[in-house]
C-alpha cells in the first residue's frame, strides 16, 4: 500500500469532467481518492490524496500523462510528470 499526492491542473471549463473521470479511474484502479479541488481565476488545482498498490497509483499517474493532464506529484524525490 502507498500514498501519494499528485496535483492536476485543469480549464474551469473542463474541471467537472476531469473530476468525474478522475473519481471513476480511481474507482476501477481500486484506489482510495480524496480531491481537494483549488479555483484560481482560469484554471482549477485538484490535489488528490490517492491511497492504494503501487502499480494502481503508477497507473492513475500514466492515465493522467496520457489524458493530456498537467500533473505534478510532491513526492520524497520531487519527481515531477508532464
Amino acid at each position: 500500500m502507498v500514498t501519494r499526492e499528485p496535483r492536476f491542473a485543469v480549464g474551469m471549463r473542463r474541471r467537472t469532467a476531469v473530476r468525474r473521470e478522475l473519481q471513476q479511474v480511481c474507482v476501477e484502479l481500486g484506489l482510495g481518492c480524496e480531491i481537494d479541488e483549488r479555483r484560481r481565476l482560469l484554471t482549477a488545482r485538484m490535489h488528490v490524496l490517492v491511497r492504494g498498490s503501487p502499480a494502481g497509483v503508477d497507473a492513475l499517474i500514466d492515465y493522467a500523462r496520457v489524458s493530456g493532464w498537467t500533473a505534478r506529484t510532491d513526492d520524497p524525490l520531487g519527481a515531477s510528470l508532464g
